[in-house]
């Protein structure tokens, strides 16, 4: 197999640690890292020459501060970059080269129209695309979803503090939706804190509070909550005729109990999948399969946008002015 060309676009956090986990892919690469900010390449050069530690590399890297010298084709596109520059990011970056697919960070953008934007796009360039909700990818998430699959009746809590909800509500509602294969939702955001918050990242916003709903069939009822006190960690509750199951992630815990075991409850342990773990194997299995554990773009779109409805309409219930952006990301 020819060295597969793959670029990385963005280098911050999140796109450093995809840049660890190519580290570890076993396909021979070209890698491209794209960032203007030259702190963000330097920390991300760091991140990958710590994983492989001195030892010599299959892949050759490549730090470019714009598109100008990518290649005209590329086997994999990642845009790491945040919500509110990335159709742009992605419009540039199919302008210069040729992409086979594209692995799209979330929140993917602030504003509806965007969405059928990208779909036109990544459609009329025959690219093959899947957004990165990483949870239905985790072992152990993927080991229950059949206790969950056949259940008539299912309510899925989600609370904890401070985890931003604006910006990772769409990790749980995916993980329902894989777990359930349901996509189809009405939101209640009447339970959204009125005090628009801060994001850590500067220019963008954040919410707490909770976002409440049920799938239009009537099957599921979900909540899912951010406190803006206290430190209370993340939770997960699944209860359902068939089973109930309760996960602290942050411990790495599971308690399942499930109805054919006449409801006796059984203890697990489990390691949260990080993303500088997650990369590689992603695409590999595409690799292999033409497929991945992640959700399509056409999937995810579906959710991304009831969400952002729901913070769009917030949004305007508490401006003096009309709002077509929520920049969270």
């Amino acid at each position: 197999m020819n060295k597969i060309k793959i670029a990385v676009i963005g280098a911050g956090n999140i796109g450093s640690r995809h840049l660890q986990a190519l580290a570890n892919l076993k396909y021979e690469a070209e890698i491209y890292v794209v960032d203007p900010d030259k702190k963000a390449l330097s920390t991300a050069k760091e991140r990958y020459e710590n994983i492989i530690n001195n030892s010599s590399s299959p892949h050759t890297i490549n730090y470019l501060s714009s598109f100008d010298d990518l290649p005209n084709s590329l086997d994999f596109a990642i845009v790491a970059t945040n919500s509110k520059v990335r159709q742009k990011v992605i419009e540039e970056l199919v302008s210069k080269s040729s992409i086979k697919y594209m692995l799209l960070e979330k929140f993917l953008f602030p504003s509806l129209n965007q969405y059928s934007n990208v779909e036109k796009l990544i459609k009329r360039n025959q690219i093959t695309c899947w957004v990165n909700c990483s949870r239905r990818a985790y072992p152990m998430y993927r080991a229950i979803k059949p206790l969950i699959r056949e259940a008539n009746k299912i309510r899925f809590q989600v609370s904890g503090s401070k985890w931003g909800l604006g910006c990772n509500a769409i990790h749980f509602l995916d993980f329902l939706s894989y777990l359930t294969d349901e996509y189809e939702y009405i939101l209640d955001n009447r339970y959204l804190d009125q005090e628009i918050l801060k994001s850590k990242r500067p220019g963008f916003i954040e919410f707490s509070g909770s976002i409440l709903g049920s799938s239009v069939n009537n099957r599921i009822q979900f909540e899912i909550t951010s406190y803006n006190y206290g430190a209370i960690p993340i939770n997960i509750l699944i209860d359902s005729d068939t089973c109930r199951i309760w996960v602290d992630e942050r411990e790495g815990k599971i308690l399942i109990s499930s109805a054919k075991d006449d409801w006796k409850s059984k203890v697990g342990y489990f390691q949260i999948t990080k993303q500088s773990e997650l990369t590689n194997i992603l695409i590999e299995q595409i690799l292999s399969s033409n497929s991945c554990d992640l959700p399509t773009y056409e999937e995810s779109c579906k959710l991304h946008k009831l969400l952002l409805s729901a913070f769009l309409n917030h949004l305007n219930n508490n401006s003096a002015k009309e709002v077509e952006e929520c920049l969270i990301t």
